[in-house]
């Protein structure tokens, strides 16, 4: 393409204009239907789009932007230049590449600035917006010192601060390196000489953010109406901390607000992202399948109540989580800061959960927890998000076009206390249950609180129902309560009447029955559909997972200090009056504990710990708690009758198929002729392959994971036998027509005969014996046919595999991403075991059962006085951060409860 006309200086010049009709007949050409492209000329560089007309005038009167040498912004694509020859030119292209991303990097963040640049006056002053967009386009522009053509003064700074964030570079190393490279440059460098200056030049690129002094004890911000307070008008502590000098005053804390608006458009103003902001409604398949957020009731609901936000597509759904964190680790126990983030549920699957994209609007000081004052912090993004509900005008790089966004935040994810923080609901005291809510059934035993009622969400006829042994001694007839409507709990909440926040006093307040435990109510209510939400909180599943599994692990290993199974517990048991056999024997001095049916002795300790160590799983399975090792296999082959079979039936496959060809009467098909001249005789061998929805991998491969186990459901008589063996080779033979066909070889276990090649157990796990191979000399199996298992070994008999299936993970038609981007593979399954559960009678039934072990010694306790005044919390066993002031409001308010009314079991 011919640029020489830019070079023309005098734009009366007729090559020059014909030039500019050049461009302009090139450039809409790329552009489709649209009538307007972005104006090149020295006063919109890049940043307005306009029509042929105007652009036409732009450039004639003002001349064409001497930068943009690449008109990749107008589709122009850059040829890779291959041959040596043509080296220095390559080199300059990338050079220019390089600084064009630079400067759509300033475009990205900088926005359409269509109506903050006036194009019809030349000498008009840029506003204070349009004057940082040219700022950091002269930077990008500028050369770092007088004659370096590689990197300019803005890149040269965002490079070496991309440098400092990787390698965690101090703020005072990186002072020394510049005053460093201030010394070595050659005079008139424009380096930056500080951190300090090097973060100034990069401000305007980045977003930044708000401070709003906040009351000591939580009540206010000193915001709004309280913007210019000394003191706060709830519990009249001063604003400021009190110094003897005279001066700077400094306050006693700081909120950090980050306006969610300008990021959320700038997700928009990048091409690739705001494309990704489609995939929910355009990529996702709707098959009843769990994904994504977009699959669930809640959205769906959502959708349906609210039509005319789920029409636009580009409209923002939004998760909010948050969590108290030590900034300084374990140098300081006594201080934590809350950071509020917010997730964006419109991207795909692999990418919404993603630091790059997560968006922290608030960051709530310590030191200490804000508990129900959380409320407080909260109010500018609650502000913002209503706004955003109405509606903000954002441009689309995608489409190139405006559009109306509008934002709605769908729901929030934290653990159990900072779900009561939010939602308003305590939960502490009988009533602790949100989802139960007043039908919560809990019991009060010595100095914790008991919930009961679990058999509720049982379907009826369910065994456990009935059982009276396995549980509370008593028949379980209830039905589960149905959860608070947005309505419903606005009208409990009413009761509560105005609540006041702040910690400056204790406080005893006299609550209505009728409130529950309603504690106060949720700013998140001011959100005009949050009422409507089903789903308006939710419990993550990280302290879930962790919880019950630490306290079953620390149960079952006896692990001091973590186990569940302790006097106090034992004692809670003979309060119930259930299971006799667990209650403690006293002797003198000391108590004796009988081992329960779960406990495990020394050995059987060592045992289990030995089986983790080997334990080997498939690929995201289960994290990795194994270590490696390799086992080797020998193959046995064995001579049958049926290899001459073999051999004859190819030679005749082949004739057969001749004559169909000759015959000329559409019965050879290309597939069949293809199988009939037979595979390549160069065989391509793999170690790993993915086929349906699994990755297997050979045996050979030394790996931490185990993703060898073949499953294949035979096609013989019994069509429903399944073989099991292990992956040795993988083979991909080669057909005429570019058809391929891949095999497995495997080495099989002889599953003929019950009870010796293998054997089901009463929970319904198969187990295969690894002295039984199947001796057969077609190891081969069609990779199609195949699906994965993995094997556990028999802690009990050394000879024995423990066969567990696994599902087939999702696959998504996922884009090439570069090595920095891999995706991160969570661990995702759902164990399928076919079993059955326990046989425990669909009668009403009071058979005793053995719940304790006879073959292991009772554990024996010393007694002391305070044994039985320890308090156990099982749900807040790993949060440990909060308010004293709030511990005490809650314990009066739960004595309130235990006078108002009677306890329910």
């Amino acid at each position: 393409m011919d640029k020489s006309w830019l070079n023309i200086r005098n734009r009366v010049d007729q090559r020059y204009r014909d030039g500019v009709e050049g461009f302009l007949n090139w450039a809409f050409s790329q552009t489709g239907v649209n009538t307007m492209i972005r104006c090149p000329c020295r006063g919109c560089m890049n940043t307005v789009f306009k029509l042929r007309i105007d652009v036409r005038g732009d450039l004639l009167k003002k001349g064409f932007w001497d930068s943009y040498k690449v008109w990749d912004l107008h589709g122009e694509v850059l040829v890779r230049v291959e041959n040596s020859n043509a080296a220095c030119s390559a080199e300059v292209e990338a050079d220019d590449i390089e600084e064009d991303d630079i400067i759509e990097m300033i475009h990205d963040a900088c926005g359409y600035m269509g109506n903050n640049i006036n194009s019809s006056e030349e000498n008009e002053e840029p506003n204070m917006h349009a004057a940082k967009f040219y700022k950091l386009l002269e930077d990008a522009q500028i050369e770092l010192y007088p004659g370096c053509t590689k990197v300019s003064k803005l890149s040269f700074v965002i490079k070496l601060l991309h440098l400092k964030c990787l390698n965690h570079w101090s703020n005072k190393s990186m002072d020394e390196l510049l005053s460093f490279f201030k010394e070595v440059l050659p005079e008139g460098s424009l380096l930056p000489s500080s951190f300090y200056e090097a973060k100034k030049i990069l401000r305007d690129l980045g977003l930044g953010y708000t401070k709003i002094d906040a009351c000591q004890n939580d009540c206010i911000l000193y915001w709004r109406d309280y913007v210019n307070a000394q003191s706060c008008p709830k519990c009249e502590m001063s604003r400021w901390k009190s110094v003897e000098n005279k001066g700077k005053k400094v306050v006693h804390k700081v909120l950090r607000y980050f306006p969610i608006k300008p990021r959320l458009q700038r997700l928009y103003m990048a091409k690739e992202t705001s494309k990704k902001m489609r995939w929910h409604k355009e990529e996702n398949i709707d098959d009843g399948v769990l994904r994504h957020p977009s699959d669930s009731i809640e959205w769906k609901s959502f959708d349906e109540r609210y039509p005319s936000f789920s029409s636009e597509l580009r409209n923002v759904r939004l998760g909010l989580a948050s969590d108290g964190f030590q900034p300084f680790g374990n140098m300081s126990s006594n201080h934590s800061i809350w950071p509020v983030v917010l997730v964006t549920y419109n991207l795909p699957p692999w990418d919404c959960m993603k630091d790059s994209y997560f968006m922290m609007p608030l960051l709530i000081p310590g030191p200490k927890s804000p508990g129900n004052d959380i409320d407080v912090y909260l109010q500018p993004m609650i502000e913002e998000l209503k706004e955003l509900w109405d509606g903000v005008e954002t441009y689309d790089a995608h489409t190139k076009s405006n559009f109306l966004m509008r934002v709605a935040l769908m729901w929030t994810i934290n653990d159990f206390p900072v779900y009561g923080n939010l939602s308003g609901w305590s939960t502490k005291g009988k009533l602790a249950c949100p989802c139960c809510h007043k039908d919560t059934q809990s019991i009060f035993l010595r100095n914790k609180l008991c919930y009961m009622g679990h058999r509720r969400f049982l379907p009826m006829n369910h065994p456990w129902r009935k059982n009276r042994v396995l549980f509370d001694g008593k028949v379980e007839m209830g039905v589960a309560p149905s959860p608070l409507t947005g309505d419903e709990a606005l009208m409990q909440i009413q009761e509560l009447g105005n609540v006041s926040f702040g910690k400056g006093k204790k406080r005893k307040r006299n609550v209505s029955n009728n409130a529950y435990n309603w504690r106060k109510k949720s700013i998140f209510f001011q959100l005009p559909y949050w009422k409507c939400l089903k789903l308006r909180h939710n419990l993550d599943v990280m302290h879930i997972e962790r919880n019950v599994s630490d306290n079953i692990l620390s149960t079952v290993m006896s692990i001091v200090g973590k186990t569940k199974d302790t006097l106090k517990s034992r004692y809670d048991l003979v309060d119930l009056g259930i299971r006799q056999g667990l209650h403690p024997i006293e002797d003198g001095d000391t108590i004796l504990l009988p081992a329960a049916c779960y406990a495990l002795s020394s050995q059987e300790k060592l045992k289990l710990c030995e089986f983790l160590a080997n334990l080997k799983v498939p690929d995201a399975f289960s994290s990795n708690i194994s270590r490696e090792y390799k086992r080797e296999m020998e193959i046995q082959g064995a001579t049958r009758p049926q290899g001459i079979h073999n051999n004859k039936f190819i030679e005749w496959f082949r004739a057969r198929v001749s004559i169909f060809v000759l015959a000329a009467q559409g019965r050879a098909t290309d597939e069949l002729i293809s199988l009939a001249v037979g595979p390549e005789p160069l065989v391509h061998r793999y170690s790993i392959f993915m086929v349906n929805g699994f990755r297997f991998q050979t045996k050979e491969l030394v790996r931490k994971m185990q993703n060898s186990g073949v499953l294949v459901r035979g096609d013989d008589a019994d069509s429903n036998k399944e073989y099991y063996g292990v992956l040795e080779d993988i083979y991909e033979l080669r057909y005429v027509g570019n058809r391929k066909v891949y095999l497995f070889k495997c080495h099989w276990w002889d599953v003929a005969r019950l009870g010796r090649g293998y054997k089901i157990d009463q929970y319904g796990f198969t187990s295969v014996n690894t002295h039984c191979a199947l001796n057969t000399n077609e190891p081969f199996v069609l990779a199609s046919q195949s699906e994965q298992v993995f094997y556990l070994n028999d802690m009990i008999d050394k000879d024995w595999l423990v066969v567990v299936k696994t599902n087939p993970r999702d696959l998504f038609n996922m884009p090439d991403v570069e090595e920095e981007e891999l995706i991160n593979d969570e661990v995702y399954q759902q164990e399928e075991v076919e079993c059955n559960i326990l046989n425990t009678n669909d009668h009403e039934t009071n058979i005793e059962v053995s719940l304790h072990r006879d073959d292991i010694e009772p554990e024996t306790v010393l007694r002391t006085n305070d044994q039985e005044n320890e308090e156990d919390d099982f749900i807040n066993d790993y949060h440990t951060d909060v308010s004293e002031d709030e511990e005490s409001e809650e314990e009066s308010l739960a004595d309130n409860d235990g006078e108002d009314s009677d306890t329910s079991f």
